[in-house]
């Protein structure tokens, strides 16, 4: 696998920008990885990228209990993070590789983020402002 560190950072319009960015799951994993020097398996980001989804969908809808839902909150878990990975197995990680965000090795099932272009790293910035998610962004910069 070619080190991302050796790869020129790509140039995208600004509608390859938004295509990117427009996919919660997508800016999910940018943010994950972000600031990250070793690659990250895909069932460790998957399970990242599920608490987050966890959290959100827990603000939005309030806390379910057990009772009502009639599942253990751990077989949800292990199912939403098998479907997260599934997700972004064979289409988020494409969609980033192809943009040159990431580089995917699908055999190995790791994830690197590659070199960021200075304009794409601005929208990312305002996208993770709006999602709160500014620590991670701004503790690399």
């Amino acid at each position: 696998m070619v080190k991302s560190s050796e790869t020129p950072p790509v140039s995208l319009s600004l509608d390859e920008i938004f295509e990117v960015l427009v996919a919660p799951r997508r800016r999910a994993v940018l943010y994950e990885l972000h600031g990250r020097s070793e690659p990250m398996t895909l069932t460790d980001l998957a399970a990242s990228v599920d608490a987050v989804e966890a959290v959100a969908t827990t603000e939005t809808n309030g806390n379910e209990t057990e009772a009502a839902t009639g599942t253990n909150e751990l077989e949800v878990t292990a199912a939403n993070r098998r479907s997260v990975a599934v997700a972004l197995d064979h289409i988020h990680l494409p969609k980033l590789q192809q943009a040159g965000l990431v580089t995917y090795d699908r055999a190995e099932k790791t994830v690197e983020l590659g070199r960021i272009p200075r304009q794409f790293e601005r929208y990312l910035r305002f996208a993770a402002e709006d999602d709160h998610r500014t620590r991670a962004i701004d503790a690399t910069v």
